[in-house]
């Protein structure tokens, strides 16, 4: 499993995927994967 945080606003959600959009803001490609 990896992390991935929102640039946008910070959010941060684990997960094998790299999500499309923010679960939080909805923004779209702000999500970067952490460590």
């Amino acid at each position: 499993m990896a992390v991935f945080k929102c640039s946008s606003c910070g959010e941060t959600k684990e997960g094998r995927c790299k999500p499309r959009k923010c679960p939080a803001c909805g923004k779209e490609g702000t999500m970067q994967k952490q460590g």
